[in-house]
């Protein structure tokens, strides 16, 4: 089972590199994670998140105004990355 991911750093050379959004399994602080072209940094913090879409709802209000529902799905690891611990 694959692990969504969304990895995201304040190192400079870093921002702009491709990283992993599927992980074989949970990344642990001080993992190291490889880009596509084969920058590496280390896994400071990890965070359990949930993505939030809005979908609009088949019911009205008594102004008859579409209420907008929002929908929580898809479960992802919200990924810290830093060049040293």
């Amino acid at each position: 089972m694959k692990i969504k991911v969304k990895c995201h750093t304040n190192v400079d050379e870093g921002r702009t590199k491709k990283w992993p959004e599927e992980m074989a399994c949970r990344p642990q602080k001080g993992d190291h994670v490889r880009s596509k072209d084969g920058f590496d940094l280390v896994v400071y913090k990890v965070t359990h998140c949930i993505s939030e879409d809005l979908h609009k709802s088949n019911t009205f209000r008594y102004e008859e105004v579409p209420i907008p529902q929002y929908v929580y799905n898809d479960p992802y690891l919200e990924v810290e990355l830093v060049r040293n611990l």
